[in-house]
């Protein structure tokens, strides 16, 4: 890509996430992400096909930025690993699931695999560091990612409680499934907001899943099965 062609690209995309964050998804038209990144309208539809590709490039970008980083953090063994895991849900709900439940609207449906792709990396490398204190990591991965999901906080947020206070709950719940017990009051999250987000300068290819078995060392084997069953010859 040409380097006229990127510096377009940053400032498409940054100008889409300031407004979008500040006005919501709805309320931002192709003219309005154009005139903020003082660029042609022809430009943006060249380059992203429509809204619900410009939509899905941003949410690609939001989420291959903030990945990278969270993943480093997440396997960090200077950290105790269930702090790892809040810390990971938290930045999770603050830099994926704020911004990107509108983007997911916009984008009806498209882009899935994408989505599938990163939620799995995810998956991987959080079961992985909850194997380290739970023999089931792999399945408490999948239940901690659950909760987040847009959709589900939608729902919290329709029925009346505000975003910080699905926030909490979020990361409240995350500790007690990992530990049985209530989140103690030093470990609750601040307030959330909208993010600074700046874009880098290209795509970058997602972190490599973890190396070796998710969760080996700590997950207990399974029993293999009788050859025959019980009582037959």
């Amino acid at each position: 890509m040409r380097a006229d062609a990127v510096r377009n690209e940053r400032a498409i995309l940054l100008a889409a996430h300031r407004l979008i964050c500040e006005n919501g998804v709805d309320q931002v038209s192709m003219n309005d992400i154009a005139a903020e990144a003082g660029v042609g309208k022809g430009t943006l539809f060249r380059r992203f096909g429509d809204r619900a590709g410009l939509v899905g490039a941003l949410f690609e970008q939001l989420t291959v930025d903030w990945e990278t980083g969270a993943l480093d953090r997440l396997a960090d063994p200077a950290v105790p690993p269930l702090h790892r895991v809040l810390a990971f849900v938290t930045e999770l709900f603050d830099r994926m699931v704020v911004p990107g439940r509108p983007l997911l609207r916009a984008m009806d449906g498209h882009h899935g695999e994408e989505r599938i792709r990163h939620y799995r990396l995810w998956q991987e490398h959080l079961a992985k560091v909850i194997g380290e204190f739970r023999p089931d990591g792999d399945f408490l991965a999948h239940a901690v990612l659950a909760t987040p999901r847009g959709q589900f906080v939608d729902l919290l947020i329709d029925g009346g409680m505000t975003l910080d206070e699905v926030r909490t709950g979020v990361v409240a719940f995350t500790h007690t499934t990992l530990t049985g017990a209530l989140l103690p009051p030093d470990l609750h999250p601040p307030p959330s907001a909208c993010t600074g987000w700046r874009p880098t300068g290209g795509r970058r290819r997602p972190p490599a899943p973890p190396t070796g078995r998710v969760g080996a060392g700590s997950r207990p084997s399974r029993a293999q099965p009788s050859a025959r069953p019980p009582g037959r010859p």
